[in-house]
């Protein structure tokens, strides 16, 4: 009978094993995505459109009724959405400093960390198999 122990442990090990192919993956590609020079191609750029300016923005509120005139102030700003934040951190913007490198090293550390993590479970996983007779 298995203690709570050894189920943990054979638990952590292949769920483990099967999310750091995953996470390999994610790593990979958030990398590439990341730095596209990486694969000899140069970083696009979406041709930028110019915004409304507020006055604009203002009468195309008031022709939709969106906002009513007693409620809008010029002073208004957008709410922080949380999804933009984190859309900043993975492309390497915490505020106004910009940590891409630090970025593209936490993917190089997960890439690292993942692949030793299956280098070292492979030869627990072949102890085992020796231990119940199979080859």
């Amino acid at each position: 009978m298995l203690t709570i122990y050894q189920t943990a442990k054979k638990l952590h090990l292949w769920v483990g094993l099967i999310l750091a192919l995953v996470l390999l993956m994610e790593s990979v590609t958030g990398l590439i995505l990341a730095e596209p020079g990486l694969l000899g191609q140069e970083k696009s750029r979406p041709p930028m459109a110019n915004p409304p300016s507020n006055s604009e923005q203002n009468k195309s509120a008031e022709v939709r009724n969106d906002n009513p005139p007693h409620t809008r102030t010029n002073r208004e700003t957008p709410p922080t959405n949380g999804l933009n934040v984190a859309k900043g951190l993975h492309q390497g913007r915490l505020g106004e400093w910009n940590a891409k490198w630090l970025v593209d090293l936490a993917a190089i550390g997960m890439i690292f960390l993942t692949l030793t993590g299956i280098y070292i479970a492979i030869p627990i996983l072949r102890a085992r198999s020796r231990r119940k007779g199979r080859p």
